[in-house]
């Protein structure tokens, strides 16, 4: 290949970074990550999530118990699944106040 055809690849991929990274970002995709952003890490998200694993965890129990030939083997990857997110859930909504708090 000659070097002019080099030289019109390297252009074309100048301006593809140069359009691609030069350009600010627009406002409305800003505004719309930092507001899904700022209503996840809100508390009233954390206190939805900790109340939906809860249920969820609750209602694994209920219907293992009341399923007819129950082992503990049925039920030990769903609950423990539940509890380990419970538990980050709940040290998630710890450092937020945490953070608040100093």
């Amino acid at each position: 290949m000659s070097t002019r055809t080099y030289a019109c690849v390297w252009q074309a991929f100048s301006e593809v970074l140069d359009f691609n990274f030069g350009e600010p970002l627009p406002r409305l995709a800003v505004r719309a990550v930092s507001g899904v952003t700022r209503a996840l890490s809100s508390r009233l998200f954390a206190v939805l999530t900790i109340s939906l694993l809860a249920a969820v965890a609750v209602a694994s129990l209920v219907q293992w118990l009341n399923a007819p030939g129950h082992s503990l083997g049925d039920l030990a990857p769903n609950l423990l699944a539940e509890v380990v997110l419970l538990i980050a859930a709940r040290l998630g909504l710890q450092v937020r106040r945490a953070r608040y708090r100093d």
